[in-house]
């Protein structure tokens, strides 16, 4: 439950409680006054007000902390079933992507599309170093690149972070390695502003429209 939601009901529930206690103790000395000045306690419906009112009183922080309880566990269960929900979206959301964007990639580097793209955009996580300091990105030997490409990009948390001019082909190396080498790390600052991953395999652009964008929504329009 929300902390400051939490604070909120306490405070209602102890402002209510003072309350009633202060009523119950009005109550309680008109009672009194009214004993003393007539002797004879005709006033039985107050004396069990001022009772409720006392007793609804010292219940209060009781019943406070019962509240609360009712209202996390409720609010937890409604929260936890939203959650799921949203992760099970997200999910299928990012899957249908994933396999939209890996068959639109094939057809790229089977030819079967003819884009134009010259820029390959992939996410880079442990080799952040060698792209940075080596000027070189590595992957396995089993990944696919469409033919022609001059420039390769970089997505790291939810941002293109910059790209360089490729200055040869791909190449394997012994360990069974692709990499490419490029020129010079240009920095870039292009945030992805949707939930999700904007590339969880790879992405074909044109490098002018990379060097325009302010966001990712402006990288690419599929055509």
């Amino acid at each position: 439950m929300d902390k400051d939601f939490e604070d909120k009901v306490q405070k209602f529930t102890t402002i209510v409680s003072l309350v009633l206690l202060l009523l119950g103790l009005f109550v309680s000395i008109i009672i009194i006054f009214k004993l003393i000045n007539n002797k004879v306690c005709l006033c039985e419906n107050e004396i069990l007000l001022a009772g409720w009112l006392i007793g609804a009183g010292l219940l209060g922080s009781v019943f406070g902390y019962v509240l609360k309880a009712i209202i996390k566990d409720y609010v937890t269960k409604y929260c936890q079933d939203e959650i799921i929900e949203l992760i099970k979206t997200e999910v299928y959301e990012n899957q249908t992507e994933q396999k939209y964007e890996n068959a639109y990639n094939d057809e790229i580097e089977k030819g079967i599309i003819q884009t134009g793209f010259d820029t390959v955009i992939v996410p880079i996580s442990k080799t952040y170093n060698d792209v940075l300091v080596k000027n070189e990105y590595e992957c396995p030997s089993e990944y696919k690149f469409k033919d022609g490409l001059k420039y390769i990009a970089f997505y790291l948390k939810k941002k293109v972070i910059g790209y360089g001019e490729i200055s040869n082909d791909y190449q394997i190396n012994v360990d069974g390695l692709k990499y490419f080498k490029f020129k010079n790390f240009i920095n870039r600052d292009i945030s992805h502003k949707p939930s999700g991953a904007f590339i969880q395999n790879k992405m074909y652009c044109n490098i002018e429209d990379l060097r325009k964008a302010k966001d990712t929504s402006e990288i690419r329009s599929r055509k």
